[in-house]
């Protein structure tokens, strides 16, 4: 478990550095605090499912990333586009997505 804690926790610092940002401003982003971050940075401590999730968006990848380190180049483009979306429109394109696949399935039904 502590070679996983650790693996995500490289991925995170890595991102966290190429994006230019300190550790304060992303714990500041994803809401937890900057000691916490750097225990998950380290392996030191684990992540959560919800933290992973703020952190993910906070850095405008994956939860999938974060955990493997292998991201699908089109997955990525579309979560950066929705970053920093609010939740209601997060709720809109969720509606427009969800009625969107709908019509696609409906026009491919066989």
């Amino acid at each position: 478990m502590k070679d996983f804690n650790e693996k995500i926790g490289k991925h995170i610092r890595e991102l966290r550095k190429k994006q230019g940002y300190s550790r304060e401003k992303l714990a500041n982003l994803a809401g937890i605090s900057d000691k916490f971050l750097y225990e998950a940075e380290t392996g030191k401590k684990g992540v959560s499912a919800h933290t992973l999730s703020r952190l993910a968006a906070s850095l405008g990848v994956t939860m999938d990333y974060l955990v493997s380190g292998k991201q699908d180049k089109k997955h990525s483009e579309i979560v950066c586009l929705l970053h920093d979306l609010t939740a209601k429109e997060l709720h809109y394109i969720e509606d427009i997505v969800r009625s969107a696949v709908a019509f696609l399935k409906s026009c491919f039904a066989e």
